[in-house]
C-alpha cells in the first residue's frame, strides 16, 4: 500500500509541478515524462521540461514526498550522477537545444539534507558551466502561491502541506501550550489583597454624630 501511495504521490507531484511551472517559466513551452536517450543508448526520463525557443530550456526533476520528510542523499545522487549525465549527453546532440542555455532543477516537496546541499554546491562548482538548482518545499509553495491559481494552491496544500501527521503534530503542540499556560498560572504567585484600615474609635466625650461632629457633650 505504502509502495502504490508513494508512487500516486510521486505522479500528483509531477503534475503540480508542471502546473505551477506555467507560471514560474512564464512563455515556456511545456513538455511531461519526455523519455531521452544519450549516445550510447543510455536513457533518462524528464519529468518536467520547460523550454523558450532559442533562449532556454529548463529540465526539472520532481520529488514528492512527505512534507514532514527530508528527501534521500541517493536521489540526488542518482539524479547528479545518472539523469544529468545522460540528459546533457542528449542535449548536445540535439541542435535545437545544443546552443542555447540549459538548467537543471530538481523539485521536492519535503526538506533537502546539509549534505545534499553540500553535494550540489560540490557538482556546481567541479563544472562552472552546469547551472544546478535544488528547489525544497518552501520555494514550491512560495511558486504555487505565486501562481494565483487558487484551485492550484489548494489542491497542493491538501496533499504536500497539510499532511495527516503534520496536523496531528501541530494539535499536540497546541495542548501542550495550553498545559504550559495552566501550569504557570498555577505557580504564580497569588497578591493577598491588603487588609482594610484600621477605625480609630472617637476620644472620649467628643460626639461623632453625623450633622455635627464638633458637638461635645
Amino acid at each position: 500500500i505504502e509502495g502504490a501511495a508513494s508512487t500516486l504521490r510521486g505522479s500528483l507531484f509531477e503534475f503540480a509541478v508542471a502546473q505551477i511551472a506555467r507560471s514560474t517559466f512564464l512563455g515556456y513551452s511545456q513538455e511531461m515524462n519526455r523519455i531521452v536517450k544519450d549516445s550510447i543508448g543510455a536513457e533518462a526520463e524528464i519529468d518536467v521540461l520547460a523550454q523558450r525557443t532559442n533562449h532556454e530550456v529548463v529540465f526539472i526533476e520532481c520529488k514528492g514526498i512527505h512534507p514532514i520528510s527530508t528527501l534521500s542523499d541517493d536521489e540526488v545522487v542518482k539524479w547528479l550522477d545518472k539523469r544529468i549525465p545522460v540528459i546533457r549527453g542528449f542535449v548536445k546532440a540535439h541542435s535545437e537545444w545544443a546552443s542555447i542555455r540549459h538548467r537543471f532543477e530538481l523539485w521536492t516537496s519535503g526538506a533537502l539534507s546539509e549534505n545534499a546541499i553540500a553535494m550540489v554546491k560540490a557538482a556546481q562548482a567541479k563544472s562552472p558551466k552546469l547551472d544546478i538548482q535544488i528547489r525544497d518545499a518552501e520555494y514550491v509553495l512560495a511558486q504555487a502561491s505565486a501562481s494565483n491559481d487558487a484551485g492550484l494552491l489548494k489542491t497542493y496544500r491538501q496533499h504536500f502541506v497539510t499532511h495527516p501527521m503534520q496536523e496531528f503534530e501541530e494539535a499536540q503542540k497546541r495542548e501542550q501550550r495550553k498545559a504550559d499556560k495552566a501550569k504557570a498560572r498555577l505557580k504564580a504567585p497569588s497578591i493577598e489583597a491588603p487588609p482594610p484600615p484600621s477605625a480609630t474609635p472617637p476620644a472620649p466625650g467628643v460626639y461623632a454624630g453625623f450633622m455635627n461632629p464638633q458637638n461635645t457633650l
